[in-house]
């Protein structure tokens, strides 16, 4: 199993799984004194400790408090007793001391513990950076980062103070965060002019290249220029990158003891990553010997160098959960961005019981204002399960930005359901993601329709087309996009005419009940355009759409069951619905429908004609003008008004009717 190059972050991430260790992995330590002076009690303790190396040394430090001259201090600690100075013993702040033996290095404060108490995380801004541990933050190399607003400003800083190679960063970028690929050429550039770390972060490059193909040749490249580097100018990340190349063998055959030794001489010149990298090798025995003391060792001198893997370390060695979750927090606040979203997932997932209320939410926010997509649209979506919607969009659109497919599904339901007050336009690329990429369907639709609106100035038919296909697809389809669709091919928008496929997208939108989809097929169906004509299903179709509140739907059924040209002719139930037609506001309906109310074979009611004549008048039929002023005249259905009557075959003459323009007495039923 290779070490990772993301050393750290993937030792943060490990300890998040490793809750316990067997005790035949620790050794107690041979407690002689400095002076050579031989303590059989410690030793008979060192004995006992090969079953329970933990338990024994907690005891002998309870015991020794207080007895030891001088003060004790967290972190890694000398403990002396009885004049006699005792090896170093590891120490963490708990109820009593849990010692460790094995552990050397000069004593530190304890690192801070923001999962004990309830204050807010916030990121700790490093105070100075070296050149090339900025490369290392801008690019993320080891999972320590900045917000892009703090890798701006120190950028500038450093281009500002004459280092060239910064002042370059701002073409590195794609999207919103430089890559080793756009910088790679910039890179290599100011290496070959003497830029040492430039040398060193043109290697990352080259392993950044190598990476998709295993390409053993970048491998042998990046390696050959870590090893310069190392041997000739001692440079630490030099040393520690070419040792995890030597490690995992990439590109190299090697003994692992090889990027051992480099790992070490990494650590030696203050690298801590290397060291934290060394304690996780020894205490796993990945590819060697299993050494808790040497893991202590180099946990210990990571952890007192400020490096928060090696402080995780320290609390794996001794099985303390507490002061793990402590220094993962840590290390999240530092910039580590996978501490920060592996420790929140454990939370959600359930595996680490949350020690705040909203810590998870804390740690989110923080690794999504360091540019971490994922955590960003988990933090998106805690917010919208609570009902935040403000803080949602805010951390979607972050997620969204950076290709978070389902982050720009989210944030495209938001506005389709009315939950942030935006337009199809305000939030275009959620919604061309979350169509392209999340296969949503109400998003494609969504998108084809605003396409087509010219007032937001996105009209572009062809694709609107393109993109409603994607949302229709069948009678489960959203209808909307279906009975747009069906109305592009019938009229030939955004490509050519095809009333056939037209005719199929109408009925899978009438089939969820899109009354003006079931109307238009049932117009195609009637004139036989594009399909075969069949005027009962076009009744059929008709009637689906004056179920659906179609007024002009009721009176084409009516139309076709009264004229019975290609179907039985159905009188009663075309009288039914030139009325439902008549009563909606349809003056043709009316008209139809008073004929029909004259007609002696369906039972002649000349009142119901005179007051569906009536109606059409006031809908401004002009034939129904003189056929109410033929019942009028002759007082058919009612008393006669022929005052009115020579008003409305007037009115019927000046709207162009020859036959009103004979004046009432000359009008007939027909």
């Amino acid at each position: 199993m290779p070490i990772p190059r993301r050393i750290p972050t993937l030792l943060l991430a490990a300890a998040l799984s490793i809750t316990a260790f067997a005790g035949e992995e620790r050794k107690a330590m041979d407690l002689t004194g400095s002076s050579g002076k031989y303590l059989p009690e410690r030793d008979a303790a060192c004995t006992a400790a090969q079953t329970d190396a933990r338990q024994t040394a907690a005891t002998l430090c309870e015991r020794d408090r207080g007895t030891i001259d001088g003060p004790v201090v967290f972190g890694a600690c000398t403990c002396q007793q009885g004049g006699f100075e005792e090896k170093e013993w590891l120490c963490s702040a708990k109820a009593t001391f849990s010692c460790l033996v094995g552990a050397t290095g000069a004593a530190t404060p304890p690192a801070p513990a923001p999962m004990a108490s309830g204050a807010p995380l916030k990121l700790e801004l490093p105070a100075e950076l070296s050149n090339l541990q900025l490369l290392d933050r801008v690019f993320s190399r080891r999972g320590f980062t900045l917000t892009d607003e703090l890798l701006e400003q120190r950028l500038n800083a450093a281009c500002a103070s004459g280092w060239a190679l910064a002042c370059k960063a701002p073409s590195w970028k794609d999207g919103t965060r430089p890559t080793l690929e756009k910088a790679s050429s910039d890179l290599e550039k100011a290496c070959d002019g003497g830029d040492d770390d430039a040398c060193v972060a043109w290697g990352w490059a080259l392993e950044a290249k190598a990476v998709p193909t295993s390409d053993g040749e970048l491998f042998r490249a990046a390696a050959r220029r870590y090893k310069a580097l190392c041997d000739g100018k001692k440079n630490a990340t030099a040393c520690y990158d070419y040792g995890t190349i030597l490690f995992n063998e990439l590109g190299v055959k090697a003994d692992p003891r090889l990027g051992l030794k480099r790992w070490t001489d990494a650590c030696e010149l203050g690298e801590a990553a290397s060291c934290s990298v060394l304690a996780k090798v020894y205490r796993t025995g990945l590819k060697t010997k299993a050494s808790p003391d040497q893991a202590a060792t180099f946990a210990n001198r990571a952890c007192a160098a400020g490096d928060p893997a090696g402080c995780v370390e320290q609390a794996l060695l001794m099985n303390d959960t507490a002061r793990e979750q402590d220094q993962i927090a840590r290390a999240c606040t530092l910039g580590g961005v996978e501490a920060c979203f592996e420790l929140a997932t454990s939370y959600l997932n359930g595996v680490r019981q949350e020690p705040v209320a909203g810590r998870t939410r804390q740690l989110l926010d923080l690794a999504c204002d360091l540019g971490d997509g994922r955590s960003c649209a988990k933090g998106g979506q805690l917010a919208l399960e609570a009902g935040d919607d403000a803080a949602a969009a805010r951390e979607l659109r972050k997620a969204c930005a950076v290709n978070q497919v389902p982050a720009c599904a989210s944030l495209a339901e938001m506005v389709l359901t009315d939950r942030l007050d935006a337009t199809v336009q305000d939030e275009l690329y959620a919604f061309e993601v979350a169509c392209s990429r999340a296969d949503m369907a109400s998003a494609c639709s969504e998108l084809g329709l605003a396409l087509l609106d010219s007032d937001q100035g996105l009209a572009n038919q062809p694709r609107a087309r393109a993109l409603l296909r994607q949302s229709c697809k069948d009678e489960t389809s959203p209808a909307k996009s279906c009975f747009v669709l069906g109305d592009l091919y019938e009229n030939g928008k955004g490509g050519e005419k095809d009333r056939t496929l037209a005719a199929r997208y109408y009925k899978w939108a009438c089939t969820q009940g899109w009354g003006q989809a079931c109307e238009r097929r049932g117009d195609l169906l009637a004139e036989g355009v594009g399909v075969q004509l069949d005027w009962a299903d076009a009744v059929v179709m008709y009637q689906a759409g004056c179920d659906a509140g179609l007024p002009t739907a009721c009176h084409k059924a009516g139309v076709l069951l009264d004229e019975g040209t290609h179907i039985a002719r159905d009188g009663d139930r075309a009288k039914a619905l030139l009325q439902m037609g008549c009563e909606r506001g349809i003056g043709e309906a009316c008209l139809r429908h008073g004929k029909l109310a004259l007609d002696k074979t369906l039972g002649r009611d000349e009142a119901e004609a005179r007051r569906s004549f009536e109606s059409a008048v006031g809908l401004g039929n002009t034939e129904a003008h003189r056929r109410l002023a033929y019942l009028l005249w002759n007082g058919i259905g009612g008393k006669k008004e022929k005052k009115r009557a020579k008003e409305l075959t007037a009115a019927g003459c000046r709207n162009d009717d020859p036959i009103a323009c004979r004046g009432p007495a000359f009008q007939t039923e027909d």
